[in-house]
């Protein structure tokens, strides 16, 4: 059973979502200079590179990471290639697929994945509509569920609400649409508004 590591690598000068922190990796401790170990300081932010959005990220009551159910987290999900197109209540619908309790978009995140700028491509009244049907996560390989400029937040703060965990910046480079099962497991930080985690993508025989 195939098994597909869908998690950025984290590294010095990769891509972050406009105005978070950047990402420094410090060797402070090394075998060649006669310490006893290997040993580094990273500083990143909360929501660096594959991470997870907890409701608490944007709302100011909502659950944090280290409170979110793994189950969610842990189980069959649909992968969906959107083309480039916008995700919009009618490509919703138009997806067929009833029950399905996480879906993992895949967009022009390659593009964040490689370095460069990819904007987010949902709408509100998708999210709304995924609310809606019951699903429980919902991922984009982008650096954000948000359309380019919606200052207002209206995408997270509607998955949120709706209990819905967010999983954002995936490398789905490597991966086809279709049925899988989806890992992910965020740090488990103490009253986190996010967290970087490690996903992957398990085939379905």
């Amino acid at each position: 059973m195939k098994i597909h590591d869908v998690t950025m690598a984290i590294r010095d000068g990769m891509p972050v979502h406009e105005g978070d922190p950047a990402v420094s990796l410090k060797r402070v401790a090394r075998l060649e200079d006669g310490s006893p170990c290997n040993l580094s300081v990273y500083t990143m932010g909360s929501h660096t590179g594959t991470h997870v959005d907890p409701p608490y990220h944007f709302l100011e009551d909502g659950q944090r990471v280290d409170a979110l159910s793994l189950d969610a987290m842990i189980g069959p999900a649909v992968v969906v290639e959107t083309g480039g197109r916008e995700i919009d209540a009618g490509f919703i619908e138009g997806l067929g697929i009833a029950g399905a309790s996480r879906l993992i978009f895949k967009t022009r995140g390659e593009l964040y994945a490689g370095g460069e700028t990819a904007p987010g491509l949902m709408t509100a009244d998708a999210a709304k509509a995924l609310v809606s049907r019951g699903v429980r996560l919902v991922g984009v390989d982008g650096p954000s569920v948000e359309r380019e400029g919606d200052g207002g937040y209206s995408v997270h703060k509607a998955l949120l609400s709706g209990g819905v965990v967010v999983v954002e910046g995936l490398d789905l480079s490597g991966v086809g649409p279709g049925d899988y099962e989806v890992i992910c497991l965020p740090l488990k930080v103490k009253d986190g508004d996010g967290a970087p985690a490690r996903v992957v993508l398990r085939e379905i025989s």
